[in-house]
């Protein structure tokens, strides 16, 4: 678990967890350097950085065959986030006035009037005070971890990660992508 309590800049959404936790993904792109295209039968293929990680695929002729868990103890990696409720009020805010067009001028004036807006929001006492949490749980199904509970971190915002054995990847659980 990674506390950040001064609020340092670290990117900690789904695609940049994974990746800390499966390795960087990369494509290897084979070419032919005779006429600059691919080989013939060749493919691009999709490749995760094996730095040590938790997990590492096994690949034999360009597919998964399994997964080495160098950690079979743990059972999950856990992110907390905070975020305050006057963020959400700039958003909407700010979502509020969109530019006329897609020029320079028409930004500048459209972020000028939502700051315009927000300021006067605050001086009339609108902003809101406070905030709210939610943890993005991602799961690692060690072979000699104990599972995280379902009943775990499964409040209106939280979000859950994990091993889909149908499908042979990784992704959302909870709440069900599809809905």
């Amino acid at each position: 678990m990674l506390a950040n309590p001064l609020g340092a800049d670290i990117i900690l959404d789904e695609h940049h967890v994974t990746a800390a936790m499966f390795g960087n993904p990369s494509f290897h792109i084979p070419i032919n350097p005779a006429t600059g295209g691919a080989p013939e039968g060749a493919h691009m293929q999709g490749v995760l950085e094996n730095y040590g990680v938790f997990r590492s695929p096994v690949v034999h002729d360009g597919h998964i065959q399994r997964w080495e868990n160098r950690n079979p103890h743990i059972s999950a990696v856990a992110v907390v986030h905070e975020r305050l409720y006057s963020t959400d009020w700039r958003e909407e805010v700010v979502g509020r006035h969109p530019p006329a067009n897609t020029s320079m001028e028409a930004a500048v004036d459209a972020v000028f009037e939502a700051h315009q807006q927000v300021a006067a929001g605050i001086a009339a006492g609108e902003e809101p005070e406070g905030g709210y949490q939610w943890v993005s749980l991602y799961e690692l199904d060690g072979e000699d971890a104990v599972p995280v509970p379902a009943d775990w971190f499964d409040g209106p915002r939280d979000r859950r990660y994990g091993f889909h054995p149908d499908a042979g990847a990784y992704g959302r659980k909870l709440p069900d992508p599809s809905g």
